[in-house]
Formats: structure tokens, sequence, C-alpha cells
């Protein structure tokens, strides 16, 4: 009996923990060679939810590795994700069921970043995760957190784009009307995305209402009008 045992052990050890639901290829920078991106999910017991993981191979060097196990909701599908968003982030050649996004955005040096959509739960976006490559092409996290996308464009003329979108998403109270939930800008400096008052300030002007950087349930956004917000503070 000690035969078949010690086989059924190399064979458990043999399977691997992770299967793969997609997978891209990603140029750190312009003319480098090809990473492989794979976005896993574990296989668990019986009875458990499944964790799930972005994973980039970098040869020569150790795979760089993002668990989500927040829950057993798989990536969300880019053009899912990004529905309600500026069209113009999904290049057209992205098939439907692509779940990576190379953007428009650059990291350090010119460096590509690339976005993942984490399961939206409850009343809460998409968890959004953006990956960075550092001088030495190693990819590193730039941003994870709940957020929904919104566009990635250049506000202040700089020439770098901004990334916009929101933390929170507005909940009705009735026709017409929603809770206060502004958009966050974050630029990006020093590898890092850093929030910009001003330029939040001035999106949300122009595209929304603006009562402060913070989202509140107190305060009512009436929007009865398309393009036309008005606000009170409910009792």
């Amino acid at each position: 009996m000690l035969i078949p045992i010690m086989i059924a052990l190399q064979l458990h050890a043999a399977a691997s923990p992770w299967k793969r639901i997609d997978r891209a290829s990603i140029a750190w920078r312009d003319g480098a060679t090809p990473y492989e991106v794979l976005l896993e999910e574990s296989v668990p017991p019986r009875d458990s939810d499944p964790d799930h993981r972005i994973r980039i191979r970098v040869p020569g060097r150790p795979d760089f590795v993002i668990v989500d196990d927040r829950g057993p909701g798989s990536y969300v599908a880019v053009r899912e994700a990004l529905k309600f968003s500026d069209h113009r982030l999904i290049p057209s050649s992205l098939p439907d069921s692509a779940r990576v996004l190379p953007l428009t955005l650059r990291g350090r040096g010119g460096a590509a970043v690339l976005a993942v959509f984490g399961w939206a739960y409850a009343s809460d976006p998409e968890e959004l995760t953006l990956v960075g490559f550092d001088s030495s092409g190693y990819p590193y996290k730039l941003f994870r957190g709940d957020f929904a996308l919104q566009a990635v464009v250049d506000l202040d003329g700089d020439g770098t784009p901004e990334v916009v979108g929101r933390p929170t998403i507005p909940q009705g109270y009735g026709k017409c009307s929603a809770t206060y939930d502004p958009y966050t800008v974050y630029r990006t400096a020093g590898g890092k995305l850093r929030y910009d008052l001003a330029l939040s300030r001035r999106y949300n002007e122009a595209h929304y209402v603006w009562a402060g950087p913070q989202m509140s349930e107190t305060i009512e956004v009436e929007e009865c009008t398309p393009g036309k917000y008005h606000l009170r503070t409910r009792k």
C-alpha cells in the first residue's frame, strides 16, 4: 500500500493550486520584450471561496504577484467594467473577453501602466489595480482600491494624463436624486498617484457638481434635467 500512497502524494504535490482565467502580453516600454500577464484563480478545498491573483512573469527574475482575497468574484472583463466610462479608454482591437487593459497613462520613465478590475461587491465600484514598471522593467503596484475609472485624460495641458474616477458610487434616494459622490482626480508624480484637489474641483464643476472632496449621504444631488445638477441638504 505504500507505493500507491506515495504516488498519490506526488500527484497532489504536482497539481497546480491555481488555474488561468486570462492571459495578456505586455511590453513594459516601447521595444521591450513582452511579459506574460496572467490572471489566475485558486483551486480551493471544498466549501471554500477561491482567491484571485495577478501574476506577471519577468524573465530571469521572480514573478510579480498581487493576490485578491476579498471574495469569490473573479476579475471583470474590461468592457463590462468600463461600460459607463469614456469609451476612448478601450482600444477597438481589445477582445470582448479581455480582463487586462493597457492604459495611455505612462509611469516612471515612460513605462507602461496596465489596469485590472476586481469584482464589485454590494454597492461599491470595482476594485481597480494599476500596475506600473520601474526603471529596470520590474512591475510594482501603482494603485489598488475601489475606484470606478471614468477617464485617463490630460486635464491641465502639461502633456501627462490624469486618472479620473469615483471611489464611491451614487445611491439613489428617488426619482432624479442620489447621494453626493464626487469624482476624484489623481495625477502621476514620482511613480505614484497623488490626489489633486484643484483638478478634482474643476472636473466636478464641469461634469457634475462640487460640495467638497468627500462623499456625503446628507447631501442630495438632484438631476431631473440631464447635465444640470442641484444640491440640497437632507434632514
